[in-house]
């Protein structure tokens, strides 16, 4: 099992969806989770939450998909869809 670190930000998303993140985080393969206010502006503009919000961006969903049937795969559970 390889170590892993975690880092905490608290961040504001803006129009064009970019976080810079801070030097100190290193360069390299990394996992992003992204948590959201209940009230935030993507449940507001999309009830389905941020799946909804990536309808318009179709390669970023297969992507993302593409990873998580990966992961699945890695942990030896049924692949998703």
């Amino acid at each position: 099992m390889s170590k892993q670190t975690a880092i905490k930000l608290h961040v504001d998303v803006g129009p064009d969806h970019m976080i810079k993140l801070p030097d100190e985080v290193p360069v390299g393969p990394a996992e992003v989770i992204v948590l959201v206010e209940e009230n935030g502006a993507a449940t507001a503009q999309d009830p389905a939450g941020l799946i909804g919000l990536m309808a318009d961006e179709p390669e970023v969903m297969d992507e993302m998909i593409g990873h998580i049937r990966s992961r699945r795969e890695r942990w030896g559970r049924r692949p998703v869809g």
